[in-house]
């Protein structure tokens, strides 16, 4: 559970991170959070098992933990004009 809990609290900065690199004129501040998005999602996915939880309740936690991560990161990276894959 620490690890989900790491990545919501991450993920919920979003719009916190955007209006502070706005108000600096500071993109790097993007580009460090969708890394360390990618970096605490990484650490979740090796962590626990999305699709052989141990619950429905908790599979279905982490698939939206997983999408929410997915939208957070490809937001981020088409702000600073980068594209992502669709699928890896």
């Amino acid at each position: 559970m620490p690890k989900e809990k790491d990545l919501i609290v991450l993920l919920e900065q979003f719009e916190d991170i955007l209006e502070e690199s706005l108000l600096e004129q500071n993109p790097s501040d993007i580009a460090i959070y969708a890394f360390n998005v990618a970096k605490t999602f990484n650490a979740f996915y090796t962590e626990h098992s999305v699709l052989n939880a141990e619950s429905d309740e908790k599979k279905q936690l982490r698939l939206q933990l997983s999408k929410m991560a997915s939208n957070v990161i490809a937001s981020a990276m088409g702000l600073l004009g980068i594209k992502v894959p669709e699928r890896m």
